[in-house]
């Protein structure tokens, strides 16, 4: 038949089922803690160089000294 649970059963399990969401939640915290460390930039926006850039016809030259051979 049931009987009454004691105090003493009843405080314990409460204790026990706070400990066990307690280290579930601390775990997704620390997870989500990691992750955002991980996923975070790792280069300061002092070392990145930005410039406007505009319209127009590219230019260049090539300086070299040799024998242009053509292919056949």
């Amino acid at each position: 038949m049931d009987r009454p649970l004691s105090e003493q059963t009843v405080t314990r399990k409460r204790r026990k089922t706070i400990l066990r969401w307690g280290i579930v939640a601390a775990g997704i915290t620390g997870f989500f803690f990691l992750l955002s460390a991980w996923i975070s930039p790792s280069v300061s926006r002092s070392e990145i160089q930005t410039a406007v850039v505009t319209s127009g016809t590219i230019e260049g030259t090539i300086s070299a000294s040799g024998t242009v051979v053509p292919r056949l």
